[in-house]
């Protein structure tokens, strides 16, 4: 326990210190201010380093002494989350106060570089608008240009429409005529069968009475 409580010894002093600068800060201005914030901040840091080491060694100790050590340590955490954040508002409130100061000495220049910078812009930003308009212009113009090349070719495709219909109209009528000409055609070659096989039994018959009265002129 004796090197816990020389730990515990050091970060009651380097947080005592840390306690005595932050509130002194507020009665201090410029680079005196700057500096005890950046002491502050050091000692900050040299407290989490005892509190590292005190962790280190409270883990190493025996069981009673071990929960004493860990509940005095988190208890020295909180102290020094407290003190960071009284130091961070101390730090704030500089920053503020050299950021006022530099705003009030450099106003009129910033104002009017702010002016020209606007100046310019708005001229770039007309600049943009007239030639985003002449874009628009065009734009429209070929759009327009392509509405009637579209409504052409609309147009002419229901031309191409419309005959293909005809001749569609066409080709149904000649298929019914084909059709009609297929039957007259079968009608006409069954005529020429059947006139051949009469005219082919005819031949037979001739034949069979020529030869009936040679047979009976000769013999």
């Amino acid at each position: 326990m004796d090197l816990f409580m020389r730990y515990e010894t050091d970060f009651l002093e380097i947080t005592n210190s840390v306690t005595d600068r932050i509130e002194r800060i507020p009665s201090l201005s410029g680079n005196e201010k700057r500096g005890e914030i950046e002491e502050a901040e050091n000692e900050v840091q040299d407290a989490e380093s005892t509190l590292q080491s005190m962790g280190m060694h409270a883990r190493s100790l025996p069981t009673a002494d071990k929960d004493r050590s860990l509940a005095s340590l988190r208890r020295h955490q909180q102290e020094l989350q407290a003190l960071k954040k009284k130091l961070q508002q101390a730090e704030i409130a500089f920053t503020t106060s050299s950021n006022r100061d530099s705003l009030f000495n450099n106003g009129a220049v910033e104002l009017q570089v702010t002016s020209m910078d606007h100046r310019e812009r708005l001229i770039k930003v007309v600049q943009k608008n007239e030639e985003n308009k002449d874009r628009l212009i065009a734009s429209r113009q070929t759009l327009e240009h392509t509405i009637d090349i579209a409504d052409d070719v609309l147009e002419e495709l229901a031309d191409q429409r419309t005959r293909i219909e005809m001749m569609r109209e066409k080709l149904r009528g000649l298929n019914a005529k084909l059709d009609e000409a297929g039957l007259i055609i079968g009608r006409m070659t069954r005529r020429i069968i059947a006139n051949k096989f009469f005219l082919l039994l005819m031949i037979i018959v001739l034949i069979l009475v020529a030869g009936a009265i040679f047979y009976i002129k000769f013999f």
